[in-house]
């Protein structure tokens, strides 16, 4: 049976492979952002309150007066997948986000 992709993604099983080795490749090098962790409290400082936090709250040096915090959207998403699917849901959205990058790509 062909597939109604044939037209469109010629050499999908090498495409699967590649995508396969670079997640594999990715996993095995276990780094982990620093700010992932300041993200996860942000978002979940969002989620609770429902605001976006006008200071930096997790800061060890002294705060200045107007914070930004233009990624609070990746905090609010970050602690949701953790908040319901734990660690391996970041891992299934870092994968799922490097098959759309792929396909993009493509």
């Amino acid at each position: 049976m062909k597939s109604r992709f044939n037209g469109y993604f010629p050499d999908t099983p090498f495409y699967f492979v590649v995508i396969l080795v670079v997640y594999f490749f990715v996993l095995n090098s276990n780094q982990a952002d620093y700010d992932l962790w300041h993200r996860l409290a942000s978002g979940a400082v969002f989620v609770q309150n429902g605001w976006v936090l006008p200071q930096d709250i997790f800061a060890y040096t002294p705060v200045k007066q107007l914070w930004i915090d233009h990624e609070w959207g990746a905090g609010v998403i970050f602690y949701i997948l953790t908040l319901f699917f734990g660690d391996p849901g970041l891992m299934l959205f870092k994968l799922i986000s490097m098959i759309g990058v792929f396909i993009i790509i493509l």
